[in-house]
């Protein structure tokens, strides 16, 4: 159970103005007043009750804290999912920031990044003629 999941959904659905309720989760009645109480005492939303086991959550309402939760927790479940694709994109952008940030290095750096174009050109090339020569065959 990812819990900052969880805590997401209910804060998402107190937003809505739906009133959360522990199987709404998948939760038991023990595990979703824990959650709650955690919710509560962090501050993302107002006006929660507990009664025993009960967890009231009826006109309760998302703070400030909560959306900020909300904001923090949507970025970094969108860098999570980042494709493989947007990861290495994101590598070669670093690696040129890299290169170029340090101005003793701009040279080297240059070369460098000259070189790693080089290799990725030679190398899409070599494939390129060996499918062509297999193709041939």
């Amino acid at each position: 159970m990812d819990i900052n999941k969880i805590i997401c959904s209910i804060i998402k659905d107190v937003d809505k103005g739906k009133e959360p309720r522990g199987t709404d989760y998948g939760l038991s009645t023990e595990e979703f007043l824990k959650i709650a109480k955690i919710i509560k005492n962090e501050g993302y939303i107002d006006n929660v009750a507990f009664a025993a086991k009960v967890v009231f959550m009826n006109n309760t309402s998302v703070t400030m804290k909560g959306y900020k939760f909300l904001e923090e927790e949507m970025k970094r479940i969108e860098i999570a999912n980042r494709t493989l694709k947007d990861k290495i994109s994101l590598l070669i952008i670093d690696f040129i920031k890299e290169i170029f940030s340090n101005t003793r290095k701009k040279v080297a750096g240059l070369l460098s990044f000259l070189l790693f174009i080089a290799i990725l050109f030679f190398a899409t090339r070599l494939w390129d003629w060996v499918v062509d020569l297999f193709n041939k065959l």
